[in-house]
């Protein structure tokens, strides 16, 4: 009797999900922005939705002008955790899923190998920390296929006046 009921124990924390927490993408939270070369910025904001739901913007903002590039969720479902951009003109409008491959040490991977591209998304965290409380946070994301080949943005927090 006792084997039956550590297994079935066991069976019920996989069902609800020990696995990857929301909460490591906390840090996520606030409007992030990239400078563009060209002029304008690129810009990331974040903000929790309940406690199941994780939504970002992607924007543009170039000569005063604002765009939309881009809605995005991070999600859990059956035990993992999501990251779901939807694209204006990709995709018919339609969200993509990428499921989170690993999470560990401020580095967070999603992939969806039967994407066209991209297959890989990668979130990078760099906190700066209190003994230089001048500088904002980082945040590097990878955008790419599989080899490595796509596009790199390095944001930086953006700080409330």
């Amino acid at each position: 009797m006792r084997p039956k009921i550590i297994l079935l124990f066991s069976g019920l924390i996989f069902i609800t999900g020990c696995g990857p927490s929301l909460r490591t993408m906390s840090w996520m939270n606030g409007t992030w922005k990239m400078e563009k070369p060209t002029g304008g910025q690129r810009l990331e904001t974040w903000a929790p939705e309940g406690k199941k739901l994780l939504v970002g913007t992607g924007q543009r903002v170039a000569h005063g002008d604002t765009s939309m590039l881009e809605n995005i969720s991070i999600y859990k479902s059956k035990g993992h955790l999501y990251y779901a951009p939807a694209v204006k003109d990709q995709n018919q409008g339609q969200a993509v899923a990428f499921r989170m491959m690993s999470g560990k040490d401020n580095t967070f991977v999603f992939e969806n190998t039967k994407h066209d591209f991209p297959q890989r998304i990668v979130y990078i965290y760099k906190p700066i920390g209190e003994e230089m409380s001048d500088q904002p946070d980082s945040m590097f994301v990878d955008v790419t296929d599989l080899e490595g080949k796509g596009v790199h943005f390095n944001f930086v927090r953006a700080q409330v006046p």
